[in-house]
């Protein structure tokens, strides 16, 4: 049981660095080469690192593993969700980000579940590569409109516009009335993450989202590195902390839905 405890926590914190290296990589991926190419790279490469995790030879191969995982997953995870939203009307994204919300809560549930369940560890990388791979309905969306317009013209991205009418029931209202201007990227100067730092209006969005993602981050793991000094079973414990964020979900996504994003 106590080696089980320290791999229940150790799954979470290799993540963190494989993390920190999918989020500097999946803008610079899915503006190159598009938004669902990377998602689902993103989502088969999790899949087998999670296999890998399941079966490595040694302590070694597990924690490179690992970080590939937090990698592979913040690739898909972090393009996903503008990817998606584009299939939404806008006074439908709230709604939409807080299923995703629910979705990663019913996964925390699985999680606890085989560790609870379990005899062994390998059954948690084992279910979360099950969890990947019910991501691969992406298949079935189109590439993202916008990045289409910007790189393989207005016609191209027209089309995906219509059938994602098609989709939602509307096409005969939309019908002959999309006008779309592919950008002139040609003369136009790339943008990096230094942008977000030279610019100041970009650099005071940035700031604030700095900083209250690392407030997020340090009371989240540090309420789960510390779950199994808590009193009462871990897993119990787990699933307290995870549900928490349901109702603010809920919250986030009415105030945003009838007062505003700001």
């Amino acid at each position: 049981q106590c080696s089980m405890d320290k791999a229940f926590l150790a799954i979470s914190l290799f993540f963190i660095p494989g993390c920190v290296i999918g989020l500097l990589l999946n803008g610079q991926l899915s503006d190159r080469y598009g938004r669902k190419k990377v998602t689902l790279a993103g989502l088969v490469l999790c899949l087998f690192c999670n296999i890998g995790q399941a079966f490595s030879a040694n302590y070694n191969v597990f924690v490179t593993f690992r970080i590939l995982t937090g990698a592979t997953f913040m690739m898909f995870q972090n393009t996903s969700l503008t990817y998606i939203n584009e299939f939404f009307p806008g006074s439908k994204r709230p709604f939409c980000s807080f299923l995703r919300k629910i979705c990663g809560w019913f996964g925390m549930l699985a999680l606890a579940g085989t560790y609870h369940f379990s005899t062994t560890w390998k059954g948690i990388p084992l279910v979360n590569a099950g969890l990947m791979f019910c991501g691969l309905i992406c298949l079935a969306l189109p590439e993202s409109p916008h990045w289409l317009l910007t790189n393989s013209g207005a016609e191209v991205a027209t089309e995906v516009l219509i059938k994602m009418a098609r989709w939602n029931g509307c096409e005969e209202k939309v019908a002959g009335k999309i006008q779309l201007i592919a950008p002139d990227t040609k003369n136009k100067e790339g943008g990096d993450v230094m942008t977000l730092l030279r610019n100041r209006d970009y650099l005071l969005v940035s700031l604030q989202l700095f900083y209250q993602w690392f407030l997020v981050s340090v009371l989240s793991y540090g309420f789960l590195y510390s779950l199994d000094k808590i009193a009462g079973d871990l897993v119990v414990n787990f699933l307290i902390m995870s549900s928490i964020s349901v109702p603010f979900a809920l919250l986030t996504t009415a105030v945003m839905s009838y007062i505003g994003r700001r």
